[in-house]
């Protein structure tokens, strides 16, 4: 009984959560207002091409993007040369701009204590702190996109404790600069290189990082992200506007055109899978597996962590 009188509670509650099915009866006149484009009564028999295209019908369509290309043909994206740095005088204050992605972090920190210090000007000295209108001030852009070669962009790790048993924090690089904490890969650089006397805070608050290309100061110039070069210029396609001209894909090579015969031809082997057309060769002793095993450790060094991809590149 009791579980019965249960069932009897829950079903009524079931009931009224169900939605009741919408049904249309056949003589019921449908409301067709809504519709984008009756084609007829809008348009007439014969449309205007001039006059504007139905609502809901798209014929502009957006640019595909460079990285299709180079992802289409296999080939890493170049990197475009970007600007790194720039010096700006007002009154007798000077302003150094750094761009973070195009500098290593270590050569850059080391630039920035040295400037940070004025150890430039002639009226240096290593006791008192150069007043605010004749001092140097840095401004480091892309903070979150810091250069690093090797496997620093991995491997390098962060420690932090807080005097606690067993409270010792390890944070890669990675996660440094995923977290609120990303000024500390720029300013632990920094800091790390200054004097560690009672000047170092009042150095390090001359110091601006931010986080992408672009910074908060009116009268300081603005670094312009330069894009990669787009194939689409490279190859000339602009160029082709003949009517007339036709592409052949290049599966005859007895006929080449007069004006390409001078460039040399290499047929394809479509058959062959493209990791196995050339492969890498094996040493046949030790020797040169020295050799090669040197040549792959020095190119270690020339990988660049792309943070926004998390992949290594080789610049």
């Amino acid at each position: 009984m009791a579980l019965l009188s249960k069932i009897f509670r829950i079903c009524p509650a079931i009931m009224t959560r169900v939605r009741p099915i919408k049904t249309y009866w056949g003589h019921r006149d449908f409301d067709f207002s809504d519709d984008s484009d009756d084609g007829i009564s809008t348009y007439g028999d014969k449309p205007d091409p001039q006059a504007p295209l139905p609502p809901g019908m798209k014929m502009n369509y957006e640019p595909i993007p460079t990285e299709y290309f180079y992802n289409l043909a296999g080939v890493q994206k170049p990197r475009a040369p970007q600007p790194s740095y720039m010096a700006i005088v007002k009154d007798q204050q000077v302003w150094h701009i750094f761009n973070a992605s195009t500098i290593t972090l270590g050569r850059m920190a080391s630039k920035i204590a040295q400037l940070v210090q004025a150890k430039h000007r002639p009226n240096y000295t290593h006791d008192h702190l150069l007043s605010d209108e004749q001092a140097d001030f840095i401004v480091v852009v892309n903070g979150k996109y810091p250069l690093l070669l090797g496997t620093k962009g991995k491997m390098k790790i962060y420690r932090h404790h807080t005097t606690y048993p067993g409270h010792l924090h390890e944070l890669n690089i990675r996660q440094v600069l995923s977290k609120a904490c990303w000024k500390r890969v720029v300013e632990q650089a920094v800091g790390g290189m200054l004097p560690k006397n009672k000047l170092r805070e009042k150095y390090m608050k001359r110091l601006h990082v931010y986080p992408e290309i672009y910074h908060d100061f009116d009268f300081l110039p603005q670094f312009v992200q330069r894009s990669a070069p787009d194939p689409n210029k490279i190859l000339a396609v602009e160029d082709f506007k003949d009517p007339k001209l036709k592409i052949v894909w290049a599966q005859d090579p007895e006929n080449i055109p007069e004006e390409l015969k001078h460039l040399k031809y290499e047929p394809e082997d479509l058959e062959t899978p493209f990791h196995k057309r050339n492969p890498r060769p094996v040493p046949y002793n030790n020797r040169e597996k020295k050799i090669s095993a040197k040549y792959f450790r020095t190119l270690r060094r020339f990988k660049v962590f792309e943070h926004r991809t998390q992949k290594f590149e080789i610049k």
